[in-house]
Parts: structure tokens; sequence; C-alpha cells
């Protein structure tokens, strides 16, 4: 009997996989400073900017967005983003 070889099997290309949190954290911070532009002063100017050239509609929608993604288990903000959405007249299905 031959002896065992190891060709017969090839070993798999091993790859490295990186995850960085940061754009995603760095993108929830830029949506919550869009909301508190107008209460708040010091701001960069790309917040105020970008602030002022949303309509009234794109705000409310920020808000809701940023409530959905920085309170999702918090029942009070729940029941908040559930206020505001009806507000906006869409539905929640």
């Amino acid at each position: 009997m031959p002896a065992p070889t190891t060709e017969l099997i090839r070993k798999p290309n091993q790859s490295t996989i990186t995850v960085a949190l940061e754009p995603a954290h760095h993108l929830i911070n830029s949506l919550v400073l869009l909301n508190k532009s107008d209460h708040l002063s010091g701001y960069a100017e790309w917040v105020t900017q970008t602030a002022v050239s949303l309509t009234p509609e794109q705000l409310h929608m920020n808000k809701l967005v940023v409530l959905g993604l920085h309170f999702p288990t918090d029942v009070a903000a729940g029941d908040l983003i559930v206020t505001l959405i009806a507000s906006t007249g869409l539905s929640l299905i």
C-alpha cells in the first residue's frame, strides 16, 4: 500500500476578513448632529449647511431614522417613534 500524500486533499486558501464598525458609528453620529444643529451652536460648517439644505420632510425622516437606530430597545422611545411615524401618514407595516 502506498504512503498517504498531502497532494490528494488541497488545503483551502485562507482569507483575512476585516470588519470595522467606525464608519457606521460615524454615520449615526452625523445623523444626530443634523438633528441638533438648530438647538446648539459650534458645529462644523458642513453640519449647518447640510441641515439648512434639507426639507422639513427630510429633517423629520432623519429624526425617525436616528430614533430608530439610537433607541431600538427603549419602550418610551419606541412609543415616540410610532407617534412620529403616524404623524407622517406612513404605514408601520
